[in-house]
C-alpha cells in the first residue's frame, strides 16, 4: 500500500478526474476480446481485478504513463475500504490503495499481455502532483536506490470553512 486517502472518495474521483484520470473501461465480453488484440490502446483496456483481504477495490482509475519510451503504459490507482475514521472536527473514512504503472507487450502479435511494473515512486509521485497538498511519510529513503523508497503518500478532502460555503 503506498497511499492513503481521508475523506469521501467521490472528492478524490473529482479532484483526479481533473488531472487527466478516468474510471477504466468496464469488463464486457467485448473489451475482453480487447485483450486478444495486439494493437489496443492501454486506456481501453479493462483494468485486470486486484484484491486485498478478498475485497474487490471501491475506486480504480486509469492515467496515461508520461514520459515513457513505449506510449503502451498507463498508471492504475485502486483504493480499498479500511473501516477506519479519521476524527478531527468531523468524521472522514480513510482508504489505502497503491497506484502502479503497467506496461503492455504484444507477444508474437497475437495478445496483449499487461505487467505491473516495479518503480512505484513514479506512478505515487504522479498521482501526489494530481492531488496538490500531500505528504509523503515513512522511512528516510536509503541509500541505494530501489523499486519503491517505503514512504506512503498520505492526502485528505480539503474541508471547506463556513466562509466558503457561503453563497
Amino acid at each position: 500500500m503506498t497511499v492513503q486517502w481521508a475523506g469521501p472518495l467521490e472528492a478524490l474521483k473529482a479532484t483526479l478526474k481533473d488531472s487527466g484520470w478516468r474510471e477504466p473501461e468496464g469488463w464486457t465480453m467485448t473489451n475482453t476480446l480487447t485483450w486478444l488484440t495486439a494493437d489496443t490502446d492501454p486506456l481501453n483496456l479493462p483494468v485486470l481485478p486486484y484484491l486485498e483481504s478478498g475485497r474487490v477495490p471501491v475506486l480504480t482509475l486509469i492515467h496515461p504513463a508520461e514520459d515513457q519510451v513505449s506510449a503502451a503504459a498507463r498508471w492504475v490507482v485502486r483504493l480499498w475500504a479500511t473501516g477506519f475514521e479519521l476524527r478531527n472536527g468531523s468524521t472522514v473514512p480513510i482508504w489505502v490503495g497503491s497506484v502502479v504503472e503497467e506496461r503492455f507487450t504484444h507477444p508474437y502479435s497475437l495478445f496483449t499481455l499487461g505487467r505491473m511494473q516495479p518503480d512505484l515512486d513514479g506512478p505515487r509521485d504522479a498521482l501526489a502532483s494530481a492531488l496538490g497538498e500531500v505528504s509523503l511519510v515513512g522511512p528516510a529513503p536509503p541509500v541505494a536506490r530501489y523499486e519503491w523508497d517505503r514512504r506512503v503518500l498520505l492526502a485528505h478532502a480539503r474541508s471547506v470553512s463556513s466562509s466558503e460555503a457561503a453563497p
